[in-house]
């Protein structure tokens, strides 16, 4: 019975990736905003928006983005009244990815941990984003003599007459 077991185990050990038993390949993160309601659009390293909604909230990103792909998103903010911003998030190489050279083997190297996206983690836990408030547009007039422009703009001058 314990032969059985252990020979279960090893099988079960032999037939999966490392970083699939140990981590995971969707990983929560928290998304705020000062002031709080802002819009988010989340985009891949492809520029497909993969997911949006409303701050404050929790979203899951996938680690990997597809076979030997890590994760690479851009979260564009966007509020009335205020400059839009963005933030990056990254997925980086798993370290439980080389148990797979003790326990996975080549198949969990290979195959299962990059399918499953769990050679890749992401540590960004929080996304918190302060945006400004946009400043009103001015619209400014510099008026200068003839004799104060450079001659290099003495060709795109136009004459305007008064009442026209």
């Amino acid at each position: 019975m314990a032969y059985r077991n252990s020979l279960l185990f090893a099988l079960f050990l032999a037939l999966s990736g490392c970083a699939t038993i140990v981590s995971k390949s969707s990983y929560p993160i928290a998304i705020k905003t000062v002031p709080a309601d802002a819009n988010f659009t989340i985009f891949d390293s492809r520029g497909r928006s993969v997911l949006s909604g409303k701050t404050p909230s929790v979203i899951n990103l996938e680690a990997g983005e597809s076979f030997f792909r890590r994760g690479r998103y851009t979260i564009l903010f966007e509020r009335e009244g205020y400059e839009g911003d963005v933030f990056p998030v990254h997925a980086r190489l798993d370290s439980w990815y080389f148990g797979n050279i003790v326990f996975g083997g080549l198949i969990g190297m290979l195959i299962i941990d990059p399918a499953t996206g769990a050679m890749y983690t992401i540590d960004t836990k929080l996304v918190s984003v302060a945006l400004r408030e946009q400043q009103p547009a001015t619209t400014s007039i510099d008026i200068r003599t003839l004799q104060q422009l450079p001659v290099y703009m003495h060709p795109f001058l136009q004459e305007v007459q008064p009442g026209k």
